[in-house]
């Protein structure tokens, strides 16, 4: 501890008389080596059952990806699969990473030589809120090479493809009866989350969801 230089420090949020806990610190270090070690060690806090907790402060977007990456591992441990977090990876216990069975967000390219053979669409209302403007469509899907195809042919839409965020949201159940699922904030931050997580607590099956955002010039 003696070798680790402090750069800079101070207390996160504003101070309440009825707060019940201390407000978390911000502390930066100069050293990225020095952070690295003391990450190592932070599970010896659990451990011991300190009340301390330490946490890296990451950018929102990579945030948002961890945050994703442990739902996916929790999902794994219900099917009794091991699963370790390494950095912005999940890995399995053979050594293989886990990927996006859709691909991720479509590139320029595959939008262009797209099959225009597409699904009909269920469109909602426009809704405009706080200089947004948003706008939802549903598609029936059930395979992950449905949803690639699908999200696509969405973007090859003038009104879809201009859209400031394109976020989506999907599940199905495959041929084993299990369940399917996955989202993308498309650098709205936690909105495929959001949007996912509205589909299972409405119980939707085998469709895939997605909501154009974009701003409206006032």
């Amino acid at each position: 501890m003696d070798d680790i230089r402090i750069s800079k420090y101070h207390r996160m949020g504003q101070f309440h008389d009825k707060q019940m806990s201390p407000r978390p610190m911000f502390v930066q270090v100069s050293d990225p080596i020095h952070k690295e070690a003391i990450m190592k060690v932070v599970y010896k806090l659990k451990e011991k059952k300190s009340p301390v907790r330490i946490s890296q402060q990451l950018p929102e977007a990579k945030r948002e990806h961890r945050i994703r990456l442990n739902e996916i591992q929790s999902q794994y441990a219900k099917k009794n699969i091991t699963t370790v977090v390494k950095r912005d990876r999940l890995v399995f216990s053979n050594g293989t990473t886990y990927r996006d069975k859709t691909g991720g967000r479509p590139q320029a390219d595959e939008i262009l030589v797209a099959d225009e053979d597409t699904k009909d669409y269920a469109s909602g209302d426009i809704i405009e809120d706080n200089g947004n403007r948003f706008e939802a469509r549903a598609v029936q899907v059930k395979t992950h090479r449905e949803v690639r195809k699908e999200l696509v042919n969405l973007l090859r839409l003038p009104n879809v493809s201009s859209a400031t965020h394109n976020v989506y949201a999907y599940r199905f159940v495959n041929q084993d009866g299990v369940i399917q699922e996955g989202s993308e904030d498309d650098n709205e931050h936690g909105a495929g989350r959001t949007l996912l997580r509205t589909l299972r607590e409405n119980n939707v099956q085998n469709a895939m969801v997605r909501t154009r955002v974009k701003m409206v010039r006032m």
